[in-house]
């Protein structure tokens, strides 16, 4: 859940002085990696919907499509210069312990990307030849940095635990790969055809791209949440496939060309892969299914 404005009026811009000072008071009481809980209030358009999170009303976009009233959870994943919490999976259905595996996921990598603000990676290092080994070097070079990455690298292999003999799929996170891009969930079927690649940029907001891989070709459907900027990012996509799926697509050396077949427009409530895991299928929603999606 990324917060799109604060207040209480409509437009999510602004509001009373009371508003103002309520926010302030969260800054002082929570951090970055802070679990909270919130009441849904209501509905401002599809996906989108306003949220009550100790005292601060906020307008957000959730993943699930939860019913007036319901008590929600969030992630703290930044505090200035905006409010920005992510919406925790819920445990229903009998998934209790794979929801609390991906809670901790994102916390963990919530606190890795905040010390990493502190301690950016090498400009350049997606375009290096050896890029992992020099990620690898920045965080030896960072004790801070380094512990984070552990904590965040167990908290995926707690997933994979239960993904991999379930669901036949396999979480990465590969922030290596587009340093200017944060949330990154990199989810591979481990019979090594299919993959799926989601992160935020600055400027482009949620992406997702979703690979399917026919040697000696590779298919990309690409799912943005602003769409006006696909060109620079089809622009550029083939190379940072080429990256992704070198790490976990069988064959991937005999890959000769990414083929982008589309750019269209990511459904609201579509950012994090993991979340996906937890809600029903929507019309014109990827999906982590993979099968015959690309």
């Amino acid at each position: 859940m990324r917060i799109r404005g604060s207040g209480s009026g409509a437009s999510g811009h602004g509001g009373p002085g009371g508003s103002d000072e309520r926010r302030r008071a969260f800054r002082r009481k929570h951090r970055v990696g802070d679990r909270v809980r919130g009441v849904m209030v209501g509905w401002e358009s599809p996906g989108l919907a306003w949220v009550e999170v100790s005292g601060v009303k906020l307008l957000a976009a959730l993943d699930s499509g939860p019913e007036l009233g319901a008590r929600l959870a969030f992630l703290v994943k930044s505090l200035d210069p905006d409010i920005v919490l992510q919406e925790l999976p819920t445990s229903g259905g009998g998934q209790g312990m794979l929801a609390e595996s991906i809670s901790g996921f994102w916390t963990a990598r919530a606190e890795f990307e905040h010390i990493l603000r502190e301690f950016p990676l090498p400009e350049g290092i997606a375009d290096m030849s050896k890029p992992r080994k020099c990620f690898r070097n920045h965080l030896f070079a960072h004790p801070a940095l380094l512990a984070a990455w552990l904590r965040t690298q167990a908290m995926a292999e707690t997933i994979n635990a239960e993904l991999v003999p379930g669901r036949d799929l396999m979480l990465s996170y590969r922030p290596e790969l587009m340093p200017a891009a944060w949330d990154h969930e990199l989810l591979a079927n481990v019979h090594g055809s299919e993959l799926a690649w989601a992160f935020t940029l600055p400027r482009w907001g949620h992406c997702q791209v979703r690979l399917l891989f026919h040697k000696p070709v590779a298919g990309a459907r690409v799912f943005l949440e602003r769409s006006e900027h696909a060109e620079p990012l089809k622009r550029i996509l083939p190379r940072l496939v080429e990256r992704a799926a070198a790490g976990r697509l069988a064959g991937v050396k005999e890959l000769d060309r990414v083929d982008v077949l589309s750019v269209t427009p990511l459904p609201p409530g579509s950012g994090q892969l993991l979340s996906e895991l937890f809600t029903g299928p929507v019309e014109g929603r990827p999906s982590t299914g993979f099968s015959l999606r690309v």
